[in-house]
C-alpha cells in the first residue's frame, strides 16, 4: 500500500492536479468556456491578459529559466512561483523557434533548458 502511495504521489499527483484546477478555473470563472489568453513581450516585462484583463505582470529580472517543451514554454522564477507558460502554437507573429532564438539573443542570463519528461507535452 506504502508503494502504490509513493508512486501515486510522485508520478501522477501533479498531472491529476494539474488538470483538475484547469477544469475548476474554467468551471469557476468562465462557465466552462475557453477563454482568450493573450501573452505580451515588452522591454522590461512578460505579461499574460484573460479575455482582455491584466492576470500576470513577471519582470524579466525574475525571470531565471526557460523551460521548453513539445507544445509550450514556461518561464520561471528561481522559486517557480512567477511565470508564464506559452503556446508554441499560438504565436501571431514569429513562430516558437523566432522565439527561442530571440530568447538567447535578448536574454542570455535566463537558462534555457528541456522540461522534465513528465510534464513533455
Amino acid at each position: 500500500m506504502l508503494v502504490f502511495v509513493s508512486v501515486y504521489r510522485g508520478v501522477f499527483f501533479h498531472w491529476m492536479h494539474a488538470d483538475k484546477t484547469f477544469r475548476l478555473t474554467r468551471q469557476k470563472y468562465f462557465n466552462e468556456k475557453d477563454w482568450a489568453c493573450k501573452v505580451i513581450l515588452r522591454d522590461k516585462d512578460i505579461s499574460l491578459h484573460i479575455n482582455g484583463k491584466l492576470n500576470n505582470r513577471v519582470e524579466w529580472s525574475e525571470i531565471k529559466k526557460l523551460e521548453e517543451a513539445k507544445t509550450y514554454f514556461k518561464l520561471s522564477s528561481s522559486d517557480g512561483v512567477e511565470g508564464v507558460m506559452v503556446d508554441k502554437s499560438c504565436f501571431t507573429e514569429g513562430d516558437s523557434d523566432s522565439f527561442k532564438q530571440w530568447m538567447k539573443e535578448t536574454h542570455p542570463e535566463i537558462e534555457q533548458v528541456r522540461i522534465a519528461p513528465a510534464f513533455d507535452k
